[in-house]
């Protein structure tokens, strides 16, 4: 009984959920979705309209964000090293905190390698 009702219930939500899909604005092209940005930023106030500033803005926050964090971390393990006093567990928590900061910073400029070159030779930016 318990799983006829659970199935009826199921089946109901799924029903009401597809059926109150009326239409969908898929854009086809990269220039199509531009356009449709730029109507909608209109009525909203936002001065940027296109996709590519927006995606860029987003991206270059986001390695000015790591590559903040990759400093405060030099900067904690740095004075964890230093204020360690001959601890050897405390200058190996430093020194892995310190590799694996290095290890941030080289998959942070492999993918912003990775995306200079996607923007510049592939969308041709």
């Amino acid at each position: 009984m318990q799983k006829k009702k659970y199935l009826f219930v199921s089946l109901l939500s799924a029903i009401s959920n597809f059926s109150f899909v009326l239409f969908v604005n898929a854009k086809k092209t990269f220039n199509d979705a531009n356009t449709a940005l730029s109507t909608v930023s209109g009525k909203t106030g936002i001065t940027e309209a296109s996709v590519t500033n927006i995606s860029g803005n987003v991206v270059t926050t986001v390695f000015i964000v790591a590559g903040l964090i990759f400093f405060v971390l030099m900067v904690y393990a740095g004075v964890r090293w230093m204020t360690a006093r001959d601890k050897s567990e405390s200058v190996e928590k430093a020194r892995n905190t310190m590799i694996a900061a290095v290890i941030g910073l080289v998959i942070l400029l492999a993918s912003y390698a990775v995306t200079t070159f996607l923007q510049t030779n592939v969308i041709g930016g």
